[in-house]
């Protein structure tokens, strides 16, 4: 699990191993997601104002 605190909530990203997949790489896909999220969230952030 990994958790994305802000002032005003937590993002909690989560990823299943499927068979043959390692660890390591779970983890790397999961945090990739979390980038992606957060560099959005910073672009709305911009867009809005």
């Amino acid at each position: 699990m990994l958790f994305v605190e802000s002032e005003a909530l937590t993002e909690v990203f989560t990823s299943f191993c499927q068979q043959g997949v390692s660890a390591q790489v779970a983890s790397s896909q999961v945090a990739i997601e979390a980038k992606d999220y957060i560099s959005s969230a910073l672009l709305s952030e911009d867009s809005s104002g």
